[in-house]
């Protein structure tokens, strides 16, 4: 299984649909939120907060000339619901949410540490 879970995160560069990609993404989510899965998924978030998530997060070249052209439209496609339904950039944000609530050990009593990507994630956000 873990073979398989290299092939699927190994980097790639080739095209992928808005909503093929969304629902990749609401997939992982779901990953995040079950230990078992996470466990799984841990030694490839950095992979997936630096080569996914952050990608996907950049502002483009459109977004900034539909802003600088007409703001208003800027912001009614932010929030507009058939616009955001399938985009990459509203799921991603919920994925990197999941990925930063969750904490490591195991227990329930036991004070649970946040993992060392966060920390390296936050140095990169600053």
């Amino acid at each position: 299984m873990e073979s398989h879970l290299q092939q699927l995160l190994a980097r790639k560069t080739n095209f992928v649909g808005s909503k093929a990609l969304s629902f990749s993404i609401k997939f992982l989510s779901n990953c995040t939120k079950q230990e078992h899965t996470m466990e799984k998924l841990k030694p490839f978030v950095e992979n997936i907060m630096y080569d996914t998530i952050i990608p996907i997060l950049y502002v483009t070249e459109q977004d900034m000339t539909t802003f600088t052209n007409d703001p208003v439209e800027f912001i009614r496609n932010q929030y507009d619901f058939n616009e955001t339904l399938f985009q990459p950039k509203n799921v991603v944000q919920d994925l990197l949410m999941y990925i930063c609530k969750y904490r490591e050990g195991k227990g329930k009593k036991k004070q649970k540490a946040k993992p060392e990507y966060l920390h390296k994630f936050l140095q990169f956000a600053v």
